[in-house]
């Protein structure tokens, strides 16, 4: 990495510092002499990355008490041999921008011109379910493929359960409204932090069980997708059912996974699924964005749903998706029962 490549990481480490901190200061000069303590910029791109961005907070947190390592998505055993005397306990700061739990800043590679002209711009997270709107008000000339992504209903409010209850993934401060059994009475902030999305009527969840907050978050940014796919042309709308245990099945469908062989269209387009140029071409294969390992991405390992052509695992057809069939219920609904135990414990007892 030549010295424009890595003053341009340093860059890149203030600007985020100060979103992930913003009641804190970072001068360009400081976070360079902590880049140099850590080993540098090459450092962030070998075996030893998470260490040495450790070792980056390590050098800044002397003149920056706010920084709270346990906060980044980070190997907490990790965190906590290189920094013995940290306090686990620690408070969350009253100000976020980003949702912990943080990523760690790496060398970031940046677009090109022909890039941006020939790969697709990925959108992904539930919460931009009720976005589509919006993507197309700023992007008018772009076209917009939906892939409507969907896996065991069991399996994905037990994320979002999982999620709720971990120190991180704190999304909107709602400033003591919240009196959610199982999560409110559980965490110091749980009073004060919604977690992940906050769909239309949230509001009425104030007080609900857990189980019923994390049903309805389900329920809702599926509903939002399906109402959007009714106003799109069949050829630009896409479902998939996927197992959690193989989710880059979908890839292909995507265009964006390279070296995979795209699967016929049947005559319907090319695959769907991101934001693609305007001149109607194929975009080229681009790297997939997923972050898997949160607890809210993880769930049990459920067997994959039924293709309509009897196999098992990926079902992906241009415009399958069902407009007319209901979402099916899921608190209290056919196959639900409460959690009798964590996580862990129900996977080993095959639950």
């Amino acid at each position: 990495m030549d010295a424009a490549a890595e003053r341009a990481y340093a860059l890149d480490l203030a600007c985020r510092l100060s979103l992930q901190w913003p009641e804190e200061r970072f001068e360009l000069a400081e976070v360079e002499g902590a880049l140099v303590q850590a080993g540098g910029a090459e450092a962030a791109l070998g075996p030893a990355a998470a260490a040495a961005f450790v070792a980056l907070l390590k050098a800044l947190m002397p003149a920056h008490k706010s920084i709270d390592p346990t906060l980044y998505d980070l190997d907490q055993k990790l965190v906590f041999s290189q920094l013995p005397g940290i306090d686990p306990a620690r408070r969350l700061p009253p100000v976020l921008l980003e949702e912990p739990p943080f990523v760690a800043i790496a060398p970031w590679r940046r677009a090109t011109r022909t890039s941006l002209r020939g790969r697709p711009l990925i959108i992904k997270t539930p919460g931009n379910a009720y976005r589509m709107p919006w993507f197309r008000s700023v992007l008018p000339h772009t076209r917009v493929d939906l892939l409507h992504l969907r896996r065991n209903v069991a399996a994905s409010v037990n994320g979002l359960f999982d999620g709720w209850r971990h120190r991180g993934f704190h999304a909107h401060r709602v400033a003591g409204a919240l009196a959610i059994a199982g999560y409110s009475d559980q965490r110091a902030e749980g009073r004060d932090w919604w977690k992940f999305d906050l769909p239309p009527g949230w509001t009425a969840l104030r007080q609900a069980p857990l189980q019923a907050v994390c049903a309805f978050q389900w329920r809702s940014a599926h509903q939002a997708l399906l109402e959007t796919a009714r106003g799109m042309p069949p050829e630009q709308r896409r479902s998939a059912i996927s197992s959690i245990s193989r989710p880059t099945r979908a890839l292909p469908w995507w265009g964006c996974c390279p070296g995979c062989r795209r699967p016929s269209t049947r005559g319907r387009g090319h695959p769907v699924g991101r934001l693609s140029g305007g001149d109607g071409h194929p975009p080229a294969p681009a790297p997939p964005l997923v972050r898997p390992g949160h607890p809210a991405r993880r769930g049990a390992h459920r067997p994959a749903e039924p293709r309509a052509d009897g196999g098992a695992g990926l079902r992906c057809q241009p415009g399958d998706l069902d407009m007319s069939a209901p979402l099916p219920s899921t608190l209290l609904g056919p196959g639900w029962s409460p959690r009798v135990a964590g996580q862990a414990e129900e996977l080993a007892a095959g639950l």
